[in-house]
């Protein structure tokens, strides 16, 4: 049974559609969503030391010391709306990385994540967090697509009574 979701958020669309997508989930199975954010969004490959680090979210940039008070009070109203128990993590690091170690730590059953740009970057990193979560990742991860539908989970719980013989 899943009790704990983790969501992986940087206050982008993609990212706010995973929100709501855990959202309906953790109502629906009465579960709890971590959501977490990793300070420092940038491949190890592609990080260096000199470089400052800014937070993008939907409605602008975010310095780091602001990010956990902006999680806390927008990135986290569809869990709120939903009436779901809910928490926030932000850590230093690179999202794949983080997702994976703090799932691994609070027990998460499922990493909800947005799908994030589709298209080539400037920088050949596009996909790179979504390629390594689904490498890296000991428990199943939802990649949510710009266009998801609201969660249906009695089609779910029909599919599981009808291949699990009980």
């Amino acid at each position: 049974m899943i009790r704990r979701i983790l969501v992986g958020s940087d206050g982008s669309a993609h990212a706010q559609r995973a929100v709501v997508f855990a959202a309906e989930l953790a109502h629906q199975l009465r579960a709890e969503v971590l959501l977490v954010h990793a300070a420092g969004d940038v491949a190890p490959a592609r990080a260096s030391a000199s470089e400052y680090l800014m937070h993008v979210a939907q409605n602008g940039l975010y310095p780091e010391e602001s990010v956990e008070r902006v999680a806390r009070t927008e990135w986290v109203r569809p869990l709120i709306a939903a009436r779901v128990p809910w928490g926030v993590d932000v850590r230093y690091g690179w999202a794949a990385d983080v997702l994976t170690r703090v799932a691994d730590e609070v027990g998460a059953q499922v990493i909800v994540i947005g799908a994030g740009s589709r298209g080539p970057s400037a920088d050949g990193t596009a996909g790179s967090v979504r390629q390594a979560m689904s490498l890296r990742s000991s428990v199943p991860l939802i990649v949510v697509p710009d266009d998801a539908p609201a969660v249906e989970l009695h089609a779910v719980e029909q599919h599981a009574a009808a291949t699990c013989p009980g």
